[in-house]
């Protein structure tokens, strides 16, 4: 943060009452040193160690960690020298200093309040660098979101005081840009007529040509056409998230979803155990499914709720049903 006024610093502070000691190994004194804004005991009240403790390197650190929880620190070191009296240990600190207000330019296709409610960044605060970075990109996430995918988000931290500052947010929006191409790579038993229907769209707004791009809804995509490949009995096939391609103008986006779609497996031995309910063509016919037909995930997730059915209405319901499947990849059958 630039330079501002000086900061009057307290001298070091007694963290509880002294002792004499000619022990080297024993504290005669522990001390705060560094803080400004916050009070001895404020900072006292996260060290553990005091006068007359015998040094121990495993708790001082444990007392440094404690003091960086508190998210009120900029710094903090432990220095141990040696006192007439005896070794006496200093805690330094570097205290942050607290948000003033949070200033965002720039911004014309987004409500700015709508940009406050996202940063999480609360006047009064301890100001972390780390928070306002994840503010930033916070911001940006909600343009591309949006379908501004060449924004650009800078930020600056200005004193407004000794120990107050102003984070401000210039926003760089950019075109809007908008889809022109959707298309699937990698198909030869699946067409591209079987998997647009499955694009998540959000009843049309988004993911279409001459609609904004969304990469949640993109990922959903993603689940939804691995899901049929699975119906399809493609059970070694992959989907890649969508690769994107923006026009040099910043107006036009292409997506691209790559498609591995591997062997396809059939259903080869079908067997029933445990507590069956009755025999092997009941369960067979609630099946929906035969040896050597194309293994389908949804049509066996349905078999078991028709088998779950049968086992109550008989009268020996079933606390779980667990398909076993085992691939075998020279057969390419389950």
């Amino acid at each position: 943060m630039p330079d501002s006024a000086p900061v009057l610093l307290a001298d070091a502070a007694d963290c509880g009452p002294v002792t004499s000691t000619t022990d080297p190994a024993v504290l005669a004194a522990v001390r705060v040193r560094g803080n400004a804004r916050l009070a001895k005991d404020d900072v006292c009240r996260s060290i553990s160690v005091r006068a007359g403790d015998h040094f121990d390197a495993a708790r001082i650190a444990s007392d440094i960690h404690a003091l960086w929880d508190t998210r009120a620190f900029d710094d903090v070191a432990a220095e141990r020298k040696e006192a007439g009296s005896g070794a006496v240990l200093t805690y330094v600190v570097r205290e942050r200093p607290l948000l003033g207000h949070v200033v965002i330019e720039g911004a014309a296709a987004i409500p700015v309040n709508t940009l406050r409610s996202i940063v999480r960044l609360h006047d009064g605060d301890p100001l972390d660098v780390a928070d306002v970075e994840l503010a930033r990109d916070a911001i940006r996430a909600l343009y591309m979101e949006s379908g501004y995918r060449s924004a650009k988000v800078e930020f600056r931290l200005d004193p407004a005081s000794p120990m107050t500052a102003v984070a401000s947010f210039k926003v760089d929006e950019g075109p809007l840009a908008v889809l022109g191409t959707f298309a699937f790579t990698g198909l030869s038993v699946t067409t591209d007529k079987e998997l647009r229907p499955l694009i998540e769209t959000r009843k049309g707004t988004v993911n279409l040509p001459g609609s904004i791009y969304s990469e949640s809804a993109a990922a959903r995509t993603v689940l939804f056409v691995q899901a049929h490949l699975y119906d399809r009995g493609l059970l070694q096939s992959s989907v890649d998230a969508p690769a994107l391609s923006l026009s040099p103008d910043g107006k036009s986006l292409a997506v691209t979803m790559a498609v591995h779609e591997g062997p396809v497996y059939r259903i080869g031995k079908i067997a029933f155990v445990g507590a069956l309910a009755a025999d092997k063509a009941s369960y067979l016919r609630l099946l929906g499914q035969k040896t050597g037909d194309v293994f389908n995930r949804s049509i066996l997730v349905q078999a078991f709720e028709r088998i779950t059915a049968m086992h109550v209405k008989l009268g020996k319901p079933v606390k779980d049903i667990s398909p076993e499947t085992e691939l075998d990849p020279e057969t390419k059958t389950v």
